[in-house]
């Protein structure tokens, strides 16, 4: 071990930058192919010392947990070592293969699992054919093309186990879409082989080929191919409606941000129908240059309130607010809905008067109520169903001010359980159980229902 030791202070000496490249180049092969003989003097070394229990004269519990603690690998890659050492004690021409330097320790990994279940299936013969095949393969190809062809053999050997094997990989998928404060979407997640194979063709036609012209990297190309995708779906109009709405892409902004963009939203004839922008014309006070920052710097004429509570500015469905100038070009190829609101930022009726509520009804209902009035209920509008506060058997009215939004599990709240909703002057919404009097209300208000004023509270005792 001394010399091992010295051969590595002699590298250690060299400085890399004062050496040519054709040099360099052929120290990291030699390297590599070191690193690939003591990988296999180590794991001949891991299979005896786990044989002989040499781990209990230091009191650990396995092999893989001596070795975490004596050598600092993590418990994965323990477990792989101890396990494919083991392995490849019975596969002598991949052991050798790796001692010599010819594979890398990567390669074993994902022979020696494959080998050893081709061992109790094929006649000796048959195995120490497919274990040739597939070391020559792995002297010229990276582990991962390895591990494909691997793959193949594996579904030829077990095609039982591996239909076991791909269902569980279908039962792991997962996706996750996360909002963060600043607007930005986080979206992870995991697909089955065949779930991934047909998400990635659909990106890989919106992606152009590289070329030295792209000042993009790939994972911006990647991203902007599955905002297109999207784009195409909404635009395309194939899509299940959602609360009786076609889904869109949905920005509310008032006049004085959007003035100069509606003539260009009108002039295209409204524009492709999967984006759907609605100008809010109330009694603004500060305008476009005072919500944009240019012109209000001194914050004199601005009505904060307004701005606070969302009835300045622009905002996306799902993400919230937006810069002005990104709303006026959004507006530009958009079809444009006029949605009045009144003096105190509240929808006015919009449509007839019918049982069922109108499209223009839903935006109103959406941009009012932001979702679920539930108390403690964060459903966006996209998931609400549209509730009349007096039932339209009973004589209610389908208006604005008789309406609002529920998530569709708090909607059987107020039919199958008994819970009920009103709304005072002031546009705040009370929800209450049902059952004697002294039953405690929750109200929900402020950014989230209403007038929105005030923070959302919960009032206390019986209602008055």
């Amino acid at each position: 071990m001394s010399t091992l030791d010295s051969a590595i202070d002699e590298l250690a000496a060299v400085d890399p930058a004062s050496v040519p490249r054709t040099v360099l180049a052929e120290d990291l092969v030699v390297i590599d192919r070191a690193l690939a003989r003591l990988a296999g003097e180590r794991a001949r070394r891991i299979a005896v010392f786990d044989a002989a229990d040499g781990r209990a004269a230091d009191g650990a519990v396995t092999t893989a947990a001596w070795l975490r603690q004596a050598c600092r690998t993590g418990g994965h890659e323990s477990r792989s070592q101890v396990r494919v050492s083991a392995q490849l004690r019975d596969l002598p021409a991949t052991a050798a293969a790796l001692e010599s330097g010819e594979i890398g320790w990567a390669h074993a990994v994902v022979l020696a699992p494959v080998l050893s279940k081709a061992r109790a299936i094929l006649e000796p013969e048959g195995a120490r054919e497919l274990e040739a095949t597939l070391l020559e393969l792995a002297r010229v190809e990276s582990p991962d093309q390895l591990a494909i062809a691997a793959r193949r053999v594996r579904y030829l050997l077990d095609p039982d186990g591996e239909l076991a094997r791909a269902d569980r990989d279908f039962r792991r998928r997962w996706l996750a879409t996360a909002v963060t404060p600043e607007g930005l979407v986080h979206i992870q997640g995991v697909l089955d082989a065949e779930g991934g194979a047909t998400v990635l063709t659909a990106l890989d036609a919106h992606m152009p080929p590289p070329s030295p012209e792209e000042t993009r990297s790939r994972a911006q190309v990647r991203a902007d191919a599955l905002v297109e995708l999207a784009a195409g779906q909404l635009a395309e109009g194939q899509l299940p409606t959602v609360a009786g709405r076609r889904p869109q892409l949905t920005l509310t902004a008032d006049l004085g941000t959007l003035q100069r963009a509606l003539g260009a939203a009108t002039a295209v004839g409204g524009g492709i129908p999967s984006r759907d922008t609605t100008a809010a014309p109330h009694d603004a006070v500060g305008g476009t240059d005072a919500v944009a920052g240019t012109g209000g710097a001194e914050g004199k004429g601005v009505d904060w309130k307004g701005v606070v509570l969302g009835r300045l500015g622009a905002e996306l469905g799902w993400t919230g607010p937006i810069p002005p100038e990104a709303a006026r070009r959004i507006a530009c190829d958009s079809t444009v809905t006029r949605l009045l609101l009144g003096p105190d930022g509240q929808p006015l009726n919009l449509g007839r008067r019918c049982r069922l509520v109108s499209s223009g009804q839903r935006v109103a209902l959406a941009q009012r109520d932001r979702g679920c009035i539930f108390p403690r209920c964060d459903r966006p509008p996209e998931w609400c169903d549209a509730h009349h506060l007096q039932s339209w058997v009973d004589g209610g009215r389908t208006d604005i001010d008789h309406l609002c939004l529920l998530c569709r599990f708090h909607h059987r709240f107020t039919h199958e359980g008994g819970w009920t909703v009103t709304r005072d002057p002031l546009g705040r919404f009370t929800v209450e159980p049902p059952g004697s009097p002294e039953a405690t209300p929750t109200s929900k208000a402020a950014f989230r229902s209403g007038a929105r004023v005030g923070m959302p509270r919960v009032r206390r005792g019986a209602r008055t």
